[in-house]
This record gives C-alpha cells, sequence and structure tokens, in this order.
C-alpha cells in the first residue's frame, strides 16, 4: 500500500492536535507486512484527527522514507542486557518464576530486543500517550515487561501478524517452542486486547497459546483503499515484459525470498507451466534465497523467462498488469500480497497453508487453493487460472473487504476502550510446566 512520503526530517514532532495520543511499536522499519500495517494505521489514525508516535529499534530500512506526515518517528537507544534483565529483576523479583522464562527464551531476535528494554519502559513512563499498539510476537513480549515499571495506565494493544506455532516448527526446538507459547501466555493476559491479523490466528492464540477468548479479538490487515486502486492499471507499464502488447502471459510472486515463502515450489511449478504453454515468471522481493532461487532457475532451464527485480516500492502497477498472481508459502499470518493482487483486479491462485489464504479466498471461491509443496497441483491451477481467469471486478469487490477505513476504526475502538477489566494472570511457572 503506498504511503505518503514525509517531508525530508523523518524526527519531526507532530503538529497534530488530534483527540488522543497513541504510540505504535514495532522492531524496525524493514519491508515487512507487519511494518507496512503499522505504516498505514499510523497514516489513518493521523488522518482521524489523533496524535501518533512511531517507536522503533532501528530506523534503517525500505520503509524509512515512507513514514507518514504528522506522525513522530522515535529510536530507541540500546542498553547493555545485563542492564535490562537487571530492570525486570528489580521489578520482579517477587516471583522469579514469572520472570526466569522470558529471560531464557532461547530466540536471537529475542536476545537481539532485550537491550531495547529500559528504553522503551522509559519512553513509556516520560511520555503521555493514551494507548500503544505494538506489532509482532517479541515486541508484543518486549512492550508488556516494559509497562510493568510505568507509574500510570496505558492502554496497550498487541497484534500478532504470524502462525507462531507453524514458524516454531521450521527447524526450531520442541523445547523452544513450549517455552514460546508458555511465554505467550503469561504476557499476553497483561494486556487489555491482543489482536489476530486472521480468525485462525484468533484461534491459536485461544486454543495453543491457552489465552482467554474474550482477550483475543480478529481484525483484518488494513490492505484495500479504493482511491489507491482505483486507476492503478492505467499507470506505464514498469517492465516490458508487462505491455499491454505482450503476447507471453506473466505470472507475479513477491515476497521477502525466504524459505517460508516456498518460492522453490513455485519455480518448480512455473517449469512445468512452461512445458505445456508460453509464461514468464516476476518475483517481487529480496532476501536470503536470491542466489539459491537464481540457481534453480538455472538448473530447471528456466532462467531466460525468470526475473527477480529486486524490492519494488510500488508493486500494485506489476500486479495490475499481471495475467496471474501466485502465493506459494508454507505459512501466512493474513498474506497482504494476496489482498493486495486481488484489489489490483489480478487472479490468483495459492497453497491452502495456515491461516489467511482460506479465509481470503472463501474457501477457493475467489482462486485455487492447492496443498503446501505440491508442485503438480500448483501448475495445474496457474494454468486453469491462466485459462479461465476471474473478472477483475470480482476480485476487488472481494479485496474490498480488507478496507483501511475498517481496519482502522476496529482498531480505534481497542486502543480507546477495550475490554474494561483483565483476566486473571496465570503464574509463568505454572504456564510454563502445564504448557
Amino acid at each position: 500500500m503506498t504511503i505518503p512520503t514525509p517531508p525530508s526530517s523523518h524526527h519531526m514532532s507532530s503538529q497534530n492536535t488530534g483527540q488522543e495520543r497513541i504510540a505504535i511499536f514495532m522492531r524496525s522499519l524493514d519491508a515487512g507486512g507487519g511494518e507496512r500495517v503499522a505504516l498505514t494505521l499510523a497514516r489513518a489514525f493521523s488522518e482521524r484527527g489523533h496524535t501518533v508516535e512511531l517507536i522503533v529499534t532501528d530506523t534503517s530500512g525500505p520503509y524509512r522514507s515512507h513514514i507518514p506526515e504528522n506522525v513522530k518517528l522515535v529510536e530507541l537507544i540500546p542498553s547493555t542486557r545485563s542492564r535490562a534483565y537487571w530492570q525486570i529483576m528489580r521489578n520482579e523479583w517477587r516471583t522469579l518464576f514469572t520472570t526466569l522464562p522470558p529471560l531464557l527464551l532461547p530466540t536471537p531476535r529475542f536476545k537481539r530486543l532485550m537491550p531495547y528494554l529500559p528504553a522503551l519502559g522509559e519512553y513509556l513512563e516520560r511520555t503521555p500517550i493514551h494507548s500503544l499498539l505494538v506489532i509482532n510476537t517479541y515486541s508484543n513480549i518486549l512492550a508488556i515487561w516494559a509497562q510493568r515499571w510505568v507509574g500510570r495506565s496505558i492502554r496497550i494493544v498487541l497484534s500478532e501478524h504470524n502462525a507462531f506455532s507453524e514458524r516454531l516448527k521450521l527447524g526450531r526446538s520442541w523445547r523452544r517452542h513450549r517455552l514460546l507459547k508458555a511465554v505467550i501466555h503469561h504476557s499476553y493476559q497483561r494486556a487489555h486486547a491482543v489482536v489476530g491479523v486472521s480468525q485462525a490466528i484468533s484461534e491459536e492464540l485461544v486454543h495453543h497459546a491457552r489465552l482467554p477468548s474474550d482477550l483475543v479479538q480478529t481484525i483484518y490487515n488494513p490492505i484495500y483503499d479504493e482511491s489507491l486502486f482505483a486507476n492503478v492499471h492505467r499507470m506505464p507499464s514498469p517492465h516490458p515484459w508487462l505491455d499491454d502488447e505482450r503476447m507471453i502471459p506473466v505470472i507475479l510472486g513477491a515476497g521477502r525470498l525466504v524459505a517460508q515463502k516456498d518460492f522453490m515450489t513455485l519455480l518448480r511449478a512455473f517449469a512445468r507451466v512452461g512445458e505445456r504453454r508460453s509464461a514468464r515468471l516476476i518475483i517481487i522481493g529480496e532476501g536470503e534465497q536470491r542466489a539459491e532461487i537464481e540457481r534453480e532457475a538455472r538448473s530447471l532451464g528456466v532462467s531466460e523467462s525468470v526475473l527477480l527485480p529486486g524490492w519494488i516500492q510500488d508493486p500494485y502497477v506489476w500486479m495490475s498488469r499481471a495475467n496471474l498472481f501466485v502465493l506459494s508459502s508454507i505459512h501466512e499470518g493474513l498474506s497482504n500480497v494476496l489482498i493486495e493482487a486481488m484489489a489490483c483486479g489480478c487472479p490468483v491462485v495459492s497453497t491452502d497453508c495456515p491461516h489467511g489464504p482460506n479465509e481470503i479466498l472463501a474457501g477457493g471461491q475467489y482462486g485455487p487453493l492447492v496443498p503446501v509443496g505440491d508442485v503438480e497441483a500448483l501448475a495445474d491451477a496457474m494454468i486453469r487460472q491462466l485459462d479461465t481467469p476471474q473478472p477483475a471486478e470480482y476480485m476487488r469487490s472481494r479485496a474490498s473487504a480488507f478496507s483501511v477505513d475498517r481496519s482502522a476504526q476496529h482498531y480505534l475502538q481497542l486502543l480507546h476502550t477495550g475490554p474494561k477489566e483483565l483476566p486473571p494472570k496465570a503464574k509463568m511457572f505454572a504456564a510454563a510446566t502445564s504448557l
């Protein structure tokens, strides 16, 4: 989703004199789905008259230039990890068993975040914000610990954008899986509300993390903006393969070039499609698997028909001109790119991965769902969609269910009101031994 580009200084003070002061906390400005959602919501909150501050631990990244106007960017300064541990121990010494599991959480990303705990706590203590929205698992945990030493009431709404149980299955230990579930179970109950970005994510939080059902709510990501997508098909072609005069259909994929997105299966399915008809494949995104994907394309003999243009600031022109969009992921929280492609009127095919695509496509009504990793099934579905694509307006009508306005209003309701009372807090020691 295109986000307004701010003036040259990103550390500007907000000039908004809105109804409430809302902070949004996320790890960085990387080109991820959660980060894009945060920026979209920041813009929507600001446009509705609220003062918005965006808190990050790292201001580098592709989305740095996408900070909305009138949104203040706050960069946290790290302390030593020992100071962060001391802060927790000082505040939690009476309940040592409650404290130990988060400190021992053996995940590199959480360990990298820990040094920012004192700075986040100090920010929450000194800044008169009304509410805090947090993006993604480890930031959620850090925010809950930071608010423990704030001497006033702040509404905290956590948001879960990933299938954490599926993510932990990818080469991670059973102990880590069990401990993270325990930490989520204990920590998230201290929030005023927890948002799952799909119904399946919400169900996972209730059934796997054992959170009270009245604490968890589903809010779909803010994707569809009619003013943004209405004229995208009239924009100039970004690449010769996408010219109106093209005779060879173009298949599009998009996302970080990582194992979760399973672009290897997409490549192999594309090679099967190429055995039956001419086609080209474009994969938008950047990541650690670029070299591996390029090698696989050469090995399959399709490298001349495959393009990896890297990260694209505005992928919607590409989506509006492609003949087909394919999501090949192993797991998702919702899948923003699938909705974005539909908003551009592009026919789609997706794996039936946990957790979002089945909800987005209404069980296959708006596009075929195929088993994860099934090359033949994916290739067959791609050919069917190329031969008999759904009308563009049909796809857009479904995408409109994931509107920016609806999502922003739901988040604001939680940030302003939320559940009146928090559920009882379970002790971490009991949670760790029972999960």
